[in-house]
């Protein structure tokens, strides 16, 4: 009987102690990356979230698992906010699931996913085309123009005699 209720002290006190000795262990923050509004494709604007304060190096971004390329990085808030835009330009197909990544030393990666627009290929509502576009017209002004400068020239050599 003693020695259960040892057991049940030391229970009740280790549940008692255990939340205060985790307090001071605080995972590593996760960084948020997240679109910002605006941004149309095939240039992507991202806000990358970290703790205040926190020193940022050089982030590593991936989009569908390969490197992006022009990565430009400025920090509006500065590092004192910890929020950074990221800019670049994707190289990806039309209508194309992507998963960016953004991978930090010392943070877990932050990712987020956005699905690539479809090509418009009608035309627009107001194309009209105008007798000056005619193939027939350039053809007409390339004769006029010939023929004038052959009357200018038949012209000059006839008045010289």
């Amino acid at each position: 009987m003693r020695y259960l209720a040892v057991s049940i002290a030391a229970f009740v006190l280790s549940g008692l102690v255990a939340p205060t000795l985790a307090l001071g262990q605080q995972p590593t923050p996760k960084p948020k990356l997240t679109a910002k509004p605006g941004s149309v494709f095939p240039d992507r604007t991202y806000m990358l979230q970290l703790p205040p304060r926190a020193a940022m190096p050089k982030p590593f971004l991936t989009e569908n698992g390969s490197p992006v390329l022009s990565l430009a990085i400025s920090a509006p808030g500065g590092s004192a906010s910890g929020t950074y835009v990221i800019s670049y330009r994707s190289l990806l197909p039309p209508q194309v699931k992507a998963v960016v990544s953004a991978t930090i030393t010392g943070f877990p990666a932050a990712t987020t996913t956005y699905t690539t627009p479809a090509i418009d290929f009608t035309a627009s509502e107001n194309f009209e085309r105008r007798w000056m576009d005619s193939p027939y017209v350039t053809i007409f002004v390339i004769v006029a123009v010939l023929a004038l400068m052959a009357f200018a020239l038949l012209t000059r050599f006839k008045h010289r005699y």
